[in-house]
């Protein structure tokens, strides 16, 4: 009987990106809290940032694209405590990382 159940096992299909729904579900739905304090306008610079020097901290807005699954990009603020919550990693502190090391 454990054969049956072994060969019924392999003999359905794979699917590698079956993880790519659920996560868009939940940026979605964690998105009016990761969002809802972030100023949405940009804060005028003097000169362009430099991502070698630029340091990340609250408030911060980063764009991600994830190369595991097809059209599954975003926007995430870091948090007061310098954490982002990217969907499918989970918690990361970039607070004090420049730009080139976050990349």
């Amino acid at each position: 009987m454990l054969l049956g159940g072994l060969v019924f096992a392999q003999t359905e299909p794979t699917n590698p990106y079956s993880f790519a729904q659920p996560l868009m579900q939940f940026s979605e739905a964690i998105k009016p809290f990761t969002t809802a304090t972030v100023p949405r306008q940009p804060v005028p610079v003097d000169k362009p940032i430099d991502p070698r020097t630029y340091l990340l901290g609250p408030g911060d807005v980063l764009g991600y694209d994830l190369v595991y699954t097809e059209n599954f990009s975003g926007e995430v603020a870091v948090g007061p405590s310098g954490d982002v919550l990217i969907p499918g990693i989970g918690l990361v502190n970039v607070n004090g990382v420049t730009l080139e090391e976050a990349a």
